[in-house]
């Protein structure tokens, strides 16, 4: 017989056993107390105890709480230390005390539990003294499918059991009734771990919860504060009866100003942070104005702004981000139902703005930004670039690029290029006092191509050799989001067709076969795209069958939709994504291929060939209406010609 399971005969038996292993006490009742040895002397040296509890039957509950504490401290409790178990075989682990501090009361599920108490050598303290009584649920936390009405201006709501493991299959409701002139309840996680997501916690903005809105959060990872606007929030509990974790603890406060204040400023500094619309993740407030000045640390070369979440109303509704402290610098304008791509500020100040109207609010944003080294191309300056690819965008792109600027991009690429190509995903600059020049070499006398305007598709454009230069020019008037372009260099000689079929329009084909491939392929594809290839093949043609050998876009924003006819119904499968298509037949000689890109991710696109299946032969054989139609007819003639 192990250990083990004599220490749990002897539980029942009520004996006290002595072995090498220290002492191991049974305790029966309801109630009681524990203590160190000697307490409240010093404890021994080399003190190794055990307390097992049995209460009675029928018990649901036992509750320890700590009348004493004084145990020599250490971060884990690695020398001198005390543990309570929810079984009668405890191991180290559970819930492990030491140090000076009165800790919360500990709540074990069951009608058994240990208490183990282990000393090494000196240094020595009075120890602990713990008080255990059996309890119900209901004096241990609100009750199972209840509500708690809270009136005070500030407190914390912990899940049942807290710091330990909640029980399962619980739900309850805390309401949260704020003073009169209350506009914001502000809750604060200050520990967070639940099943995810079987077990969560929602947070409603209003009474009654069946019309409210509500955000849910599970899992481990500790939410960031959540304002509610008014002067009522409900926090509503709920566990499945699988696994329990440690739970939550919130803190709540109210407040009498809306957060962050209407027409206010919020003064930033530091190397990151995080701005979120007034109530976030709820609704925000209407005609509201707040603006943020951030102040990066010295020698921050810009800024980066992510968002993670964005909704507005479109677009009277807005953010607007600045390159300076000063509302009359460069900005950038968002609104809508995007998330923005990532973008970089300049320099080490920036200046966030947010307005809404009198109409419709929606949950707005939460937007990160951070201290980056990345540097933004100086005016009048030159930025060199070596390899086989690389990106160049306008200052401040996809902010508004600055007046009277100029910058020169020059491109040294391997030794066996024979071409570089030049991409345009985006392209708006003053009509046309603002331009670039891509030249052919690093010299201004070089045979180069000018781009301006707001074109909604620009040929990709190819220069000779392993040398290239980019130059742009704005002057003081008007300013636009500039352009990014990407370039990539080529061995050999150019074989890439620069010409683009516009958007919105149609390219008309006909023949037995062809090819059709996305504009710039095999370069990405530009945003805001839309084509229409309408194929006719030869009469009598029964079926034309299409075959992909390359397909890459965005996962489904850009896709490839055909169509059995040159019209082009809704019904069509949308071809998306980055897996090869299988081939698709239409029937008849008609066909359609419609591609669309929206304004985000461009990628290299899809290259497909057609081909028509010819028409069945008509040698030696006839059809079988035409052959019984003839025979009819001479059977008509002879039947006519003996009648007469």
């Amino acid at each position: 017989m192990d250990f083990a399971r004599a220490a749990q005969v002897l539980f029942f038996l009520g004996v006290v056993l002595r072995s090498c292993h220290g002492e191991i006490y049974t305790l029966h009742g309801s109630s009681g107390n524990i203590t160190s040895p000697n307490y409240p002397a010093n404890y021994p040296n080399s003190a190794n105890e055990k307390w097992l509890i049995q209460a009675p039957s029928g018990t649901t509950f036992i509750k320890f709480t700590f009348l004493d504490m004084e145990i020599q401290d250490h971060s884990t409790c690695k020398y001198d230390y005390m543990g309570i178990y929810s079984s009668t075989v405890g191991s180290r682990g559970s819930h492990i005390y030491c140090g000076f501090n009165l800790f919360s009361p500990v709540i074990i599920q069951g009608k058994y539990a240990t208490v183990y108490f282990r000393s090494s050598s000196s240094p020595n303290y009075p120890g602990f003294k713990l008080e255990w009584k059996v309890t119900t649920a209901s004096s241990l936390y609100p009750s199972n499918g209840g509500y708690t009405f809270l009136t005070a201006t500030s407190g914390n709501i912990t899940s049942p059991n807290f710091p330990s493991n909640y029980v399962n299959s619980y739900k309850h409701h805390w309401k949260i009734i704020a003073p009169t002139g209350i506009v914001t309840i502000t809750l604060t996680f200050t520990d967070f771990h639940t099943q995810n997501c079987g077990d969560y916690v929602k947070i409603y903005n209003s009474n009654p919860v069946s019309s409210a809105s509500h955000v849910t959060r599970c899992g481990s990872r500790l939410p960031g504060p959540i304002y509610v606007n008014g002067r009522y929030a409900i926090i509503y509990f709920y566990t499945d009866s699988s696994t329990s974790y440690k739970g939550f603890n919130i803190q709540w406060t109210v407040s009498s100003s809306v957060v962050p204040p209407k027409d206010g400023i919020t003064d930033l500094a530091g190397s990151l942070g995080t701005i979120t619309s007034p109530y976030y993740p709820f609704a925000y407030v209407n005609s509201y104005r707040h603006t943020w000045k951030i102040t990066a640390p010295s020698g921050t070369n810009s800024i980066r702004f992510t968002f993670t979440s964005f909704v507005t109303e479109d677009c009277t509704d807005y953010l607007q981000i600045y390159v300076s402290h000063s509302a009359s610098s460069s900005f950038k304008t968002q609104c809508g139902s995007t998330i923005p791509s990532p973008f970089n500020v300049p320099g080490r100040y920036a200046m966030v703005f947010f307005y809404t109207d009198s109409n419709r609010a929606y949950r707005g944003f939460l937007l990160n930004w951070a201290a980056s080294n990345t540097t933004v191309a100086v005016n009048a300056g030159t930025t060199n670039y070596t390899g086989s690819s690389g990106t160049i965008t306008s200052p401040y792109y996809p902010l508004t690029y600055p007046n009277n600027y100029r910058h020169t991009w020059q491109i040294t690429a391997p030794s066996d290029t024979g071409y570089i190509l030049f991409t345009f995903s985006s392209f708006r600059t003053e009509q046309c006092e603002d331009y670039i020049r891509v030249y052919g070499s690093h010299s201004t006398s070089s045979t180069n191509t000018r781009k301006c305007g707001t074109p909604s598709v620009i040929s990709p454009i190819t220069t000779s050799g392993r040398y290239a230069m980019v130059y742009f020019y704005t002057d003081g008037n008007t300013v636009d989001s500039g352009f990014r372009i990407q370039w990539t260099a080529y061995v050999g000689t150019t074989s890439i067709v620069t010409t683009v079929p516009p958007s919105s329009g149609t390219t008309y084909l006909s023949g037995s076969s062809g090819a059709i491939t996305s504009p710039n392929y095999p370069s990405n594809y530009i945003n805001n795209y839309r084509h229409t290839w309408e194929i006719t093949a030869p009469p009598n043609t029964p079926n034309i069958t299409f075959a992909f050998s390359y397909f890459d876009t965005e996962t489904c924003g850009d896709y490839v939709q055909i169509f059995k006819s040159h019209s082009t119904p809704t019904s069509a499968i949308r071809q998306c994504g980055s897996a090869i298509p299988s081939p698709i037949t239409t029937q008849g000689r008609l066909a359609t291929v419609y591609f669309k890109t929206d304004s985000s991710k461009a990628r290299k696109g899809f290259r497909l060939t057609w081909t028509s299946v010819p028409p069945a032969s008509t040698s030696g054989s006839r059809d079988v209406k035409t052959t019984n139609a003839l025979l009819f007819s001479l059977m008509l003639i002879g039947f006519k010609f003996i009648m007469k």
